[in-house]
């Protein structure tokens, strides 16, 4: 090995899949102790030395986001001052990236304060997996590996009966993922094209595609409330679309009552990946959750060793 010893610690916020990426990289966890003080601090101790070592933190920025944030700023200051060689922040899904311009007058570039605190910290390296702007990777002054888990989602749609299938991205901005999924498939697509009417609220006001008796497949990169998403399956139906539909996206979010939006009965099967951790409470029937931990694991392994990342599930 040419960094030194390989370690995984992980913070709370996915822990199972840390543990699988560190399984099936022939070890275990790093020890870190992570309790809240009564005054609601995060209090962090790493518990094993890592002097001279590659150390890799897996924690997703995901809900709760503050929370997670920190805890990931503070074991990676917790490994700087215990002198590992190299840090990389491993963060399959990453917070804040929906703030990644300024929308209005007087509001903070969210996410380009979060990508200079992890610099000011001390992160030498960041591991990504499908930022929701793209363009956000020119915040980083550091190397920045951009995974993509929708090359899984498309091998396991592979598998499944597509004869009568259409591709429709719920948005002009999901148009591009969209295409990908749509030739990667050999399917048609089709397109959604909505009218804000307010930072929060938008309407439909027109479809490019025939849905005509074909089983829809709508894609995005996050599903968040499941609003925006269900909002769509409604209209595609209304389109003539016969009502076995799938949904698929990436990061599953699931706030507030996106369970119960996504437990319909024409709503066939909800995809997404487990970049961030789904409880129990939150899974429905009709979900299916695919693993990235052997995407990070060859990613981290390659990284160690100093071997290329490029071509390892990037979409281009």
């Amino acid at each position: 090995m040419v960094n030194g010893d390989l370690k995984i610690f992980s913070g709370m916020a996915n822990n199972p899949l840390a543990a699988e990426i560190a399984a099936q990289l022939g070890t275990g966890l790093g020890e870190v102790s992570i309790r809240e003080a009564p005054d609601s601090e995060t209090l962090v101790m790493v518990k094993e030395s890592v002097r001279g070592c590659d150390v890799y933190v897996v924690q997703p920025t995901s809900a709760p986001v503050n929370d997670n944030l920190m805890q990931l700023l503070f074991i990676v200051d917790a490994l700087r001052r215990a002198s590992a060689k190299r840090i990389t922040a491993v963060i399959p899904y990453f917070g804040y990236s929906r703030q990644e311009r300024m929308a209005h007058g007087r509001e903070p570039i969210s996410a380009k304060v979060v990508a200079d605190m992890l610099q000011a910290v001390g992160v030498d390296r960041i591991i990504l997996t499908d930022i929701h702007a793209p363009a956000m990777q020119g915040f980083f002054n550091i190397p920045l590996e951009t995974l993509s888990a929708v090359p899984l989602i498309i091998d396991y749609l592979r598998q499944q009966d597509l004869s009568d299938s259409v591709i429709v991205a719920p948005d002009v901005g999901r148009a591009k993922l969209a295409e990908q999924y749509a030739e990667r498939l050999g399917v048609p697509l089709a397109l959604i094209h909505k009218a804000r009417e307010s930072a929060t609220t938008s309407r439909i006001v027109g479809m490019i595609g025939d849905l005509r008796g074909r089983s829809p497949i709508i894609i995005d990169d996050i599903i968040s409330t499941g609003g925006t998403i269900v909002e769509t399956a409604h209209a595609v139906l209304n389109a003539g679309a016969r009502q076995n539909l799938r949904l698929a996206a990436v990061h599953g979010l699931l706030a507030g009552s996106a369970s119960e939006r996504l437990d319909q009965d024409f709503i066939q099967e909800v995809i997404l990946t487990d970049t961030v951790h789904i409880p129990a409470d939150k899974r429905t029937p009709n979900m299916t959750t695919l693993s990235v931990a052997q995407l990070f694991s060859e990613a981290i392994h390659r990284v160690h060793n100093e071997n290329s990342v490029s071509g390892l599930y990037l979409l281009t």
